[in-house]
């Protein structure tokens, strides 16, 4: 499947742009700032039916396009885990200047799996972290769990140590080796890698 990668903003988030399967859906996930750069990729790259945003939690700086990207292409389905939302909801919920409060969000759907991929419910980062597997292209879009070499910071709140080492031991180092890693931030990886040499877990 058709991927795409940008690099975002002060933060240097990374927004994956994915073709389904079929080649009729578009997966945004994590537009974190920049809605003019990933219309441009969405729209230069890719021709669907139908565009999904995937949220693998909901700080600020992973949502920050989330309004303006959903108005533009009229989407209706914007997946995370309700475990987020109130985060996703709240005022304090900003990194001022870089990411201001964002009003009037559109609606979120509870994640769920498709023909597509899988959802891992990866709490620790946030209470409502996941990841999502595409198991067919062997492709992890992980977030803010697990990096190159690092793991998410678990002292924000909703963020727990223990529930995040739990999470990365028992749900993402049981995938295949060779699944590609990518993750929110820095460059991609692979579990097989991260479990060998990944000094936090």
């Amino acid at each position: 499947m058709k991927m795409k990668q940008l690099i975002l903003g002060y933060m240097e988030n990374n927004c994956y742009i994915k073709a389904s399967a079929d080649g009729k859906i578009v997966y945004i996930i994590d537009p974190a700032i920049e809605a003019e750069k990933i219309i441009e990729c969405v729209e230069h790259h890719f021709e669907f039916e139908k565009a999904v945003i995937l949220l693998t939690h909901a700080h600020a700086d992973h949502i920050g396009a989330v309004k303006e990207i959903s108005e533009h292409f009229l989407i209706d389905e914007i997946m995370l885990k309700s475990e987020d939302i109130e985060l996703y909801e709240s005022q304090a919920n900003c990194i001022p200047p870089w990411f201001p409060l964002q009003k009037n969000l559109p609606k979120t759907v509870e994640v769920h799996d498709t023909d597509d991929f899988q959802v891992i419910m990866t709490p620790g980062h946030t209470r409502g972290g996941v990841c999502y597997y595409f198991q067919q292209d062997n492709e992890l879009f992980s977030g803010d769990t697990l990096f190159y070499r690092s793991v998410g910071r678990t002292d924000l709140p909703g963020g727990d140590w223990n529930t995040l080492h739990k999470s990365i031991r028992e749900k993402l180092f049981t995938l295949p080796q060779e699944t590609i890693v990518y993750p929110g931030h820095g460059e991609s990886s692979t579990i097989g890698e991260e479990i060998k040499y990944n000094p936090y877990v």
